[in-house]
């Protein structure tokens, strides 16, 4: 096609070009062909512009494609001038317009983060934990408020409702939100008439809604939040494409979008492809085969399913170009890191290695044993396929090391001479009783938060686990910042490790790591090490030796690099549902040796 018939503008975040597809199909554009409206939809980058004014030098380009070239090249050099500095060079006329808010006070980083988070309409905030991204993107919605946007939709987990959200909408604003709770029927009733209190009075501005149940409100959440604002707090919620609820809040429309994550790429570089969608549509043609093609090693494997059924799958065994894959973060959003923008003190960290008593070490071993040798009859094809339900038993080593076991009849019970509660005794001894400190406990088991919680009443102990519903959550950690005799607080880590700010307490224990995603440990540290921590935070992990305990640490720091290498190229000069879990992530790419290497048992320190 002729240029004098070739256009390009920006639609719903998407670039729109009008002309032939010869061209563009000879290049490495993905793009879609939107045949109703007779033109090209691409994603909206200043590559991909820059890449199509080559090919047609004489391209008509509407003030929309310039004003975006523009905005972005500022953004850029600020990024770059501001990505590892702690103060603002006021020369650079970096100005937020002054709403009406109750009062705070704002750091420079978070300063520059809202000048940033308002310069385009998709923005991802990948900021490390504990900068006070909440605290900027309310600020943020606020001065789109005052530009003329009626609503924001707030999507987060369960666990940070009240939190963190309610919590800090009430104290920097008197602006009302809509906590919807109750059964489906009575939630879409509050939300509906929130809406119509907002058609008269927009100061009913923000609907706060969790993960868990977005998928069960597609039709009205889109009537709230369409062609107005939505954030997506823990956006790497939204990682898996074909999960119910990442493909609802795909279907919003929101005229401006943002995104608040501490851990882009939670489990593995491929977790990109879900969020980067989110927040750049068409970036990757929501084609996972190709992202896989361009960045991932993979190779066949032949195996067979429990019921003998004979099957072949691509395995990821690898990774490529991930220079290139960070690349992509410049065109959807920034990162920094709390050691480039603040002067928190440091993260010290010790490791406490106990030996099993006798009967707890001769329960491991007989367990491990077995496992080893079911293990060892199964080729590497079928350890793909049937992945999952490996790693699946594997937890019953993980309780074992952790002092307790299942009867015949499912029932849980401790085993005497627990070493990691013995050690966990005396750390507090010390810690609490002889030097007046706090200190947060984090554990997975129910039944090993059940028991610390009783253990330690006498510190005041208190928790949150999965049974706490949110709305007494705030209540619980309110008690654990302010109230001297709470010395210690439990934390479920799948349950409590987002969002919560606990930093009255500068002393945390890991009681259990094995089975745990890197991400999920960064982030229960980062309730204490965060803005309003002034001691330096010290950090312990139980281990029991030669266990899965040790183990799982050694092989999952190796499975790490891959992710490291993409969140090393952000640095411009780094309670989950069954479908997104991160067992089931992980299961894909442990390879047999890795899991003879988790059962494998041999001692190595004989108690004295």
């Amino acid at each position: 096609m002729s240029e004098e018939y070739c256009s390009l503008s920006i639609l719903n975040n998407r670039l729109i070009f009008i002309g032939g597809e010869e061209q563009l199909g000879k290049g490495k554009l993905q793009y879609k062909y939107n045949k109703k409206q007779g033109f090209f939809e691409i994603a909206l980058t200043p590559g991909v512009i820059s890449y199509i004014e080559g090919l047609y030098p004489n391209i008509q380009c509407d003030k929309t494609v310039q004003n975006y070239k523009n905005i972005f090249y500022d953004k850029f050099q600020l990024f770059l001038k501001y990505a590892k500095t702690k103060e603002l060079d006021h020369t650079d006329n970096i100005n937020i317009p002054i709403i009406d808010t109750k009062e705070i006070n704002l750091m420079p980083h978070q300063y520059f983060a809202i000048h940033m988070n308002t310069l385009l309409s998709r923005v991802l905030c990948m900021d490390d934990m504990g900068l006070g991204k909440t605290y900027a993107a309310i600020y943020t919605a606020l001065i789109k408020k005052q530009q003329g946007c009626r609503r924001c939709l707030i999507v987060c987990p369960n666990s940070t409702k009240t939190t963190v959200w309610v919590k800090e909408i009430e104290k920097i604003t008197d602006v009302k939100y809509c906590l919807p709770e109750g059964g489906a029927n009575k939630r879409e009733q509050i939300i509906l008439d929130f809406m119509k209190k907002n058609e008269t009075d927009i100061n009913y501005y923000f609907l706060i809604i969790n993960y868990e149940i977005v998928c069960k409100h597609t039709n009205i959440l889109k009537q709230f939040a369409d062609y107005q604002m939505l954030i997506l707090d823990e956006a790497h919620y939204v990682k898996t494409m074909s999960a119910k609820r990442s493909k609802t809040i795909a279907r919003i429309r929101p005229c401006y979008k943002l995104g608040l994550t501490g851990t882009p790429l939670s489990n593995r570089p491929e977790d990109a492809f879900g969020v980067y969608e989110q927040f750049l549509p068409l970036i990757f043609n929501k084609n996972f085969g190709a992202f896989r093609d361009n960045f991932c090693k993979t190779e066949s494997v032949t195996g067979f399913t429990k019921e003998g059924k004979e099957v072949t799958r691509k395995r990821i065994s690898g990774y490529k170009n991930l220079n290139f894959l960070s690349s992509f973060s410049y065109m959807i959003g920034y990162r920094r890191t709390k050691t480039d923008t603040l002067c928190l003190p440091p993260k010290q960290r010790y490791e406490i290695t106990v030996d099993m008593e006798y009967d707890q070490e001769a329960i491991y071993k007989e367990v491990a044993n077995n496992l080893y040798s079911e293990i060892e009859l199964i080729d590497e094809g079928t350890i793909v396929i049937q992945a999952r339900g490996i790693l699946s038993k594997l937890i019953k080593l993980s309780q074992i090391a952790d002092g307790f076991v299942k009867d015949a009849h499912g029932q849980n019970f401790w085993l005497p001479n627990n070493s990691k509660i013995i050690e966990l005794d005396n750390l507090l001894k010390h810690k609490v009783e002889s030097l007046d400190n706090k200190i947060v406990i984090w554990c997975k088991f129910t039944e090993v938060f059940n028991q610390l919680m009783k253990r330690y009443q006498k510190y005041g102990a208190t928790g949150i686990n999965g049974s706490i519903k949110a709305k007494d959550r705030s209540g619980i950690i309110d008690n654990f910042q302010n109230n001297k005799q709470t010395k210690v607080f439990i934390g479920q880590i799948n349950s409590c490790a987002c969002g919560i700010t606990l930093h009255s307490a500068s002393h945390m224990v890991f009681y259990d790591k094995a089975m745990l995603s890197t991400s999920s440990i960064s982030q229960a540290e980062d309730r204490c090490h965060r803005i309003g921590q002034f001691y330096p935070c010290k950090i312990y992990s139980l281990t029991a030796i030669d266990t899965i305990d040790e183990r799982w640490n050694t092989i999952w720091k190796e499975k790490q690099e891959a992710i490291k290498a993409v969140l090393d190229g952000l640095d411009y000069e780094e309670n989950n549902s069954e479908e997104d879990s991160f067992l089931d992530k992980v299961s894909q790419f442990l390879t047999k040796e890795d899991f003879l290497r988790l059962t494998s048992y041999e001692r190595k320190k004989v108690k004295q």
